[in-house]
């Protein structure tokens, strides 16, 4: 997930970039430990629009970041359809359980 997310910023782009990333479930016993390292590493860039899909991500996240947390695909669905994306490169990565597939044609 950490070389996804730093070889995602380190494209040039002109564009704003866009950051959906769901909960990796198959962590196990490390799980909260690395959704926590996950998000001190997502504040190293200046993403214009970070969303955490998953339970595992909210009690790292800090009103400061300015990241949006989603307890589930649905949710985040919800908030897509509320808040439109246009124009935007994305990063679309996470967990096949999370079901990030079906927030694709909302974006």
């Amino acid at each position: 997930m950490k070389a996804s997310v730093g070889f995602f910023a380190s494209i040039p782009a002109s564009l704003p970039k866009m950051v959906i990333i769901g909960e990796m479930k198959e962590l196990g016993a490390v799980s909260g430990e690395e959704h926590g390292k996950l998000v001190r590493y997502l504040r190293k860039y200046s993403f214009d629009r970070v969303c955490l899909v998953g339970e595992a991500f909210r009690q790292w996240v800090d009103a400061a970041d300015g990241f949006r947390c989603y307890d589930d695909v649905d949710e985040l669905i919800t908030a897509l359809q509320e808040r439109l994306v246009s124009d935007h490169y994305i990063l679309l990565k996470g967990s096949h359980a999370v079901h990030l597939e079906k927030a694709i044609e909302y974006l």
